[in-house]
């Protein structure tokens, strides 16, 4: 559960900006950005049993929160487009904006996100090791999801 609020925790900021970012070509930025997500996390997969075989169970967990440490750096330099709307209405001295929070739709989307990122963890858990016992090579394994 807590993996999945990381997760959704990250993927959701991308996807703000890039709506407060483009007006003309909002599909075209989304695609590329949902098209980088997913490859992201088809090419994690096989780092994640690469790094598993070579380092272990414990040495890929410190390389995985290392991968996820830098994600979270990268996505604190993101920030939306200001208006001047919303340039008068924020304090000067507030860095974090918190009104994004208190909207319900928000709330619901980010609830939902994480419940399926969540149900999608148990995906990446056990589809690697039931295809390994059908008998395929753990590299070909950890494409398979």
């Amino acid at each position: 559960m807590l993996a999945g609020l990381g997760i959704s925790m990250m993927s959701i900021p991308p996807i703000v900006i890039i709506y407060s970012y483009f007006d003309k070509h909002k599909s075209l930025a989304s695609g590329l950005s949902m098209m980088g997500y997913s490859l992201a996390t088809f090419f994690m997969l096989a780092l994640c049993r690469i790094s598993i075989d070579h380092y272990g169970w414990r040495g890929a967990s410190l390389i995985m929160a290392g991968v996820t440490l830098n994600g979270c750096a990268m996505a604190m330099l993101m920030f939306p487009v200001p208006s001047e709307a919303s340039t008068k209405k924020r304090n000067r001295n507030s860095l974090l904006d918190m009104s994004l929070i208190k909207n319900p739709t928000f709330d619901l989307f980010l609830i939902s996100n994480m419940l399926h990122v969540s149900s999608m963890n148990v995906l990446y858990q056990f589809a690697t090791s039931r295809a390994i016992s059908k008998g395929m090579s753990t590299i070909e394994a950890s494409y398979l999801p």
